[in-house]
């Protein structure tokens, strides 16, 4: 849930953020025919936390271990539909 209150008046009218987040992200943006770095965003904001998430954070390699092994499941029969069953064996 995400709190946002009016701001602005007239043709000047937008939301602003009631609060601020908890959680916060990096994004890069990259130019797919040169792959030039386009855009860097690292957090909601510096003035509250100077540590930029786009070049100071280590990344976490599990997001780029997934198109290897659903690609590799789907050569071996499973769809997007598949259900595994992962509880533990007792």
């Amino acid at each position: 849930v995400i709190y946002v209150r009016p701001a602005g008046s007239g043709d000047e009218r937008h939301w602003r953020l009631a609060q601020l987040p908890k959680a916060q992200s990096a994004l890069i943006s990259l130019d797919p025919s040169s792959g030039a770095i386009v855009a860097l965003q690292g957090g909601y904001s510096f003035s509250t936390s100077n540590f930029n998430r786009a070049v100071q954070s280590e990344r976490q390699a599990g997001s780029v271990f997934k198109p290897f092994i659903y690609t590799s499941a789907m050569e071996n029969g499973f769809t997007p539909a598949s259900i595994i069953n992962d509880a533990p064996v007792v």
